[in-house]
């Protein structure tokens, strides 16, 4: 769950990003309704209200269409997993277990 993701919310598609509160020091994923949004945007923790929140950055990959969800962070499938798109928790279970690294799933 690092870098920049997009999540399906009401039908709409948005710009995720992970951050870390530097005062509180938990892991955030925070939406914005755009990325023009989030440029002007002042993210604050939503635990402590502090705006000393660290852009977290990961790993960058290039998909040839199909999502890599066996090297997929377990965040990143907790994503999918509470996505409400069955298909692609579908898609990942398969992929996972074709992988042969099922204890990811448990």
């Amino acid at each position: 769950m690092r870098g920049l993701h997009f999540t399906l919310i009401l039908g709409m598609t948005v710009p995720d990003y992970d951050f870390r509160c530097e005062d509180c020091e938990r892991r955030l994923l925070l939406h914005w309704r755009s990325v023009a949004d989030y440029a002007t945007a002042t993210p604050r923790c939503p635990h402590c209200g502090s705006d000393a929140l660290t852009r977290l950055i990961g790993r960058v990959g290039v998909s040839g269409g199909e999502r890599d969800y066996a090297s997929m962070s377990s965040a990143d499938m907790l994503s999918v997993l509470e996505g409400e798109d069955p298909g692609e928790v579908q898609a990942m279970q398969r992929q996972v277990h074709e992988s042969g690294d099922n204890n990811r799933l448990d």
